[in-house]
């Protein structure tokens, strides 16, 4: 998983670059594992230009704690999972927007 959530580190790094100021970035997977989810979004957060905006619309639980992002933080990204209260696939949903 480590080589999953690297690349996507990578990828996350070149779409900041490409941004422009103001501009919004959708940030999304297509699995549970925190590794690929919170911790991506909570390493986005500490190296790159970006502020973590709400997902919307709102419709999935939060982020799950533990996972490198704060209480009010976790609030911002949508977090879905199998079995759980909407019963659909595992994916993940955060959104940023650069810096001006």
């Amino acid at each position: 998983m480590q080589r999953t959530s690297g690349y996507q580190r990578r990828m996350l790094h070149v779409a900041a670059k490409l941004l422009k100021p103001g501009g919004r970035l959708v940030y999304s997977t297509c699995t549970i594992n925190p590794e690929e989810n919170e911790a991506n979004v909570a390493y986005a957060l500490r190296t790159l230009p970006l502020t973590l905006v709400p997902a919307e619309p709102r419709i999935a639980p939060a982020g799950r704690a533990g996972c490198g992002l704060t209480d009010e933080q976790r609030l911002l990204v949508q977090r879905f999972e199998p079995g759980g209260q909407l019963d659909t696939n595992g994916f993940f949903v955060a959104a940023f927007q650069k810096k001006l």
